[in-house]
């Protein structure tokens, strides 16, 4: 935590700064944070003054800064939200942590493999977390399912099956403007944000598959060793339609597959099938549904029924796809109120992942992973 001459807070408040106040940030995080009683949301920085400027507007921060480094070392801060296009990411993060700060930092964590391994050994280093903006690891579901995993519900794993298909076929080509209506968001991207792959360092892996992998990996425990992947652009510059077919750590394979050409309007789909010796787990994310089969018969977990919320629902989308997690795990970690429940580990075997699965469709084979 760096002095100066921001104002002394009581030792019950996690001072945390916000860095890129765009789509994502005035969605989750200045929501968020600005409204968690133990969190004060002491200065923001972005490089769009516009932008700034409605963020300090909406929700009345008096701090704002053009140049991060400048927020680091004016402000008493002792975390930082980084939301920020993901080529950027790496930049920002390292300083952060060497200016002695917890850091929360969008997915994908990074873009390059030796980046993420540079982030976790100096976080290490300091003492400090890294927590990766992964909602969906805060999911109710997702820790019954692990629970089933670890308890040794479905025996030994031996395979398991993803598939993500989502809306953002429009965000690669650029225009993301089509999606305004359909999910309300304040602010939306820029339209370079991720079409332009110099800047996303690709299209569907990076934006959704990042997701389910990530989800899966917490869920199982599970480690990639080797995959083989199939992507196609189409008439996009980024990668639009992912296949890849991985071998995990004990003896595990699986299917990782992911669209971002749901039409605009229709249903997205987030489902897992994991397998093991001794029975298996079904999970819609989406709708809610998880259920066990093993000798015992079938039990189901609903989360529909269980918090008397309809599917869709803004109750039930808040418990299923809990998006101020990140930074209120943010807030609880500084504070020493709980641990990090969706750590920079996992990212960066996220970023191996996708790493070595860019690699094996443009090489055309099995890549490995180190």
């Amino acid at each position: 935590m760096m002095s100066g001459d921001a104002a002394i807070l009581p030792k019950d408040k996690a001072a945390v700064g916000v860095i890129g106040v765009g789509w994502w940030s005035s969605q989750a995080h200045l929501p968020a944070l600005s409204m968690n009683e133990n969190a004060h949301l002491a200065a923001i920085a972005d490089l769009d003054i516009d932008k700034l400027k409605q963020a300090k507007d909406t929700f009345n921060i008096s701090k704002t800064y053009t140049d991060y480094i400048e927020m680091f070392k004016k402000e008493d801060l002792d975390g930082v939200v980084i939301a920020v296009p993901h080529k950027y990411h790496y930049e920002i993060a390292l300083a952060a942590l060497e200016h002695n700060l917890h850091v929360m930092i969008e997915k994908p964590m990074v873009l390059e493999v030796k980046h993420g391994e540079e982030l976790l050994e100096v976080a290490e280093k300091n003492n400090l977390e890294i927590i990766v903006g992964y909602p969906w690891h805060y999911n109710k579901q997702v820790e019954q399912v692990q629970d089933w995993i670890s308890n040794g519900l479905i025996g030994d794993l031996m395979f398991v099956d993803c598939i993500f298909a989502s809306i953002v076929w429009e965000l690669y080509r650029g225009n993301p403007e089509a999606y305004k209506e359909t999910f309300g968001f304040p602010v939306m991207p820029g339209s370079d944000t991720y079409s332009d792959p110099t800047i996303s360092g690709g299209g569907q892996a990076q934006t959704q598959i990042t997701h389910s992998a990530g989800l899966l990996f917490k869920m199982t425990g599970l480690t990639p060793k080797s995959v083989f992947s199939i992507m196609k652009n189409f008439d996009l510059d980024v990668d639009l339609t992912d296949a890849l077919v991985v071998n995990f750590d004990k003896d595990v394979i699986g299917t990782i597959a992911s669209t971002g050409g749901v039409l605009n309007g229709q249903d997205e789909i987030l489902e897992y099938k994991i397998f093991g010796n001794k029975g298996h787990i079904l999970f819609d994310v989406i709708k809610g549904v998880a259920s066990l089969h093993n000798q015992d018969g079938v039990l189901e977990n609903k989360l529909e029924k269980s918090i008397g919320a309809s599917i869709g629902s803004q109750d039930f989308w808040a418990l299923s796809y809990p998006e101020h997690a990140t930074s209120e795990n943010l807030v609880n970690i500084i504070l020493n109120k709980d641990e990090n429940r969706s750590p920079g580990s996992i990212g960066l075997q996220v970023v191996k992942l996708l790493d070595a699965a860019y690699r094996s469709t443009k090489e055309a084979k099995l890549i490995e992973i180190n």
